[in-house]
Parts: structure tokens; C-alpha cells; sequence
């Protein structure tokens, strides 16, 4: 029998976590808050009702089995990472649309006014669960405090690269959070060729963020000229998030 390396157990897992309840447990967490939210999950359970009436829905059936046997093949990444979620919302989807179009076709019934009147009473909850989600999903993380400290310290309008070595540092929300336009690099690439090539492109300013255990520092330039002239300078704790 050919050994897997054991790298590859970070994506295949090992059986003792396939039998483990708890682990089936976070997965279903995450589809629920993460890909369906708790109004997407109402829509979707009437899509299966909605769906499983229908003769030619058993490709949309086979397609969300065919899902489930991806997730029980590559278990463990379903475990660690959120973004795997990301081929589910497809299918999760079209259940959820066949759920709302059932149940408009039915309440038509009863006129325009209940009809409207559920439709404005659903879109206010979807947002309003999806906004507590991503709000929940950002609350407490050191990315807010590094981003704001970039925004403090760059020009409105600025272009700004941010360089960093850590994988979770290493991440576009910083932009976000910065509010300014620019991109993300690793920090090991980072030379005097790479330094001009980003002056050529317009960067203004460089950020370069390096943690150590649960601190961080962030260095700020202004790559504008011919050197590299320091704008500011933080030391901070990072929590876990």
C-alpha cells in the first residue's frame, strides 16, 4: 500500500476524524451561518421539499451528493478552512432560489400586497444575517488596527503595496480595513528591483508588516523618490482571531 506523505493529511484527514461527530458538527456550523445564513437555510429546506416533487430535479440532487463525497474525501481542509466552503454555494444556491420561487408562487395565491409584503420581510432578513455574519466573522481581529494604522498614515487616493511574510497577514482585507487601493506581496520578495518596479507602476508607499509570536510591527515609506523615506513606525500585540 502506498503511504501517503504527511502533508496530504492536511487535506485528506484520517479516518478517527471522519468518525467524530464534532467534527461534522463545525462543518455544519460553518454551512449554516457562513454559505446559508439562517434565512438562506429556511429557502433552502423548502427547495429540497420544492425540488424532490419535481422529476427533473435528481441532477440537483446528484450534484449536492457529489458535493457531500467531496467533503467526506478532503475532511480535514472542510475542518481548518472557511473558503472550501466556496463550490457548495452553487447548488446551496439553486436550492434556495427553488425554495423562495415555491413559496411566492403559493402566497400569489393571496394577493400582491402579502406577496410584497414577504418578499420586503425575507431580503431585510437576509441582510440583516448577513451583515451580523460578517460583522461576527471581523470583530476582534488584528487586521483592523493594522489596516487603520496604513489609512492613518497614506494619502486618500494613494496606491499602497503591503508586505508581509505571514500567511494570515498576507491578506487583501488589510486593504480593506486601510481603505485605500494597492495590493498584497510577500515580504521575501521584496529588493531594490522590486522596490523600483512598484515606483514605475505609481505605488506611493510601501507597508511592511513582520510579526513575531503575538507582535507585530509595521513599517511604513514613501517609495515616491529615489529611496525609501520612512513615514511611521508601530509595534503592537496581535491577538489569535
Amino acid at each position: 500500500m502506498v503511504k501517503l506523505h504527511p502533508f496530504n493529511t492536511v487535506y485528506f484527514g484520517t479516518i478517527a476524524e471522519r468518525l467524530a461527530l464534532n467534527n461534522y458538527l463545525i462543518i455544519a456550523r460553518r454551512i449554516f451561518w457562513k454559505a446559508l445564513t439562517p434565512a438562506g437555510f429556511f429557502f433552502f429546506v423548502a427547495g429540497v421539499f420544492s425540488l424532490a416533487l419535481r422529476k427533473k430535479a435528481g441532477f440537483l440532487f446528484v450534484w449536492l451528493f457529489s458535493l457531500c463525497i467531496i467533503v467526506w474525501t478532503v475532511f480535514n481542509i472542510y475542518i481548518v478552512h472557511n473558503y472550501w466552503l466556496l463550490p457548495l454555494c452553487p447548488v446551496l444556491s439553486i436550492f434556495c432560489g427553488a425554495g423562495a420561487g415555491s413559496l411566492l408562487d403559493g402566497l400569489k395565491k393571496n394577493g400582491k400586497w402579502i406577496t410584497t409584503a414577504f418578499v420586503v420581510i425575507i431580503a431585510a432578513a437576509v441582510f440583516a444575517t448577513g451583515f451580523s455574519t460578517a460583522k461576527k466573522l471581523f470583530r476582534g481581529t488584528s487586521l483592523i488596527g493594522i489596516g487603520e494604522f496604513i489609512g492613518q498614515h497614506t494619502e486618500k487616493g494613494s496606491l499602497v503595496a503591503i508586505a508581509s511574510p505571514d500567511v494570515d497577514l498576507f491578506n487583501p482585507v488589510l486593504m480593506y480595513f486601510a481603505d485605500r487601493h494597492g495590493f498584497t506581496i510577500p515580504l521575501n520578495r521584496m529588493n531594490n528591483a522590486m522596490v523600483e518596479y512598484m515606483r514605475l507602476q505609481g505605488v506611493k508607499y510601501l507597508a511592511e508588516i513582520e510579526p513575531s509570536g503575538f507582535v507585530v510591527t509595521t513599517r511604513i515609506f514613501d517609495i515616491s523618490g529615489n529611496k525609501l523615506v520612512p513615514v511611521a513606525y508601530s509595534v503592537g500585540q496581535m491577538r489569535p482571531n
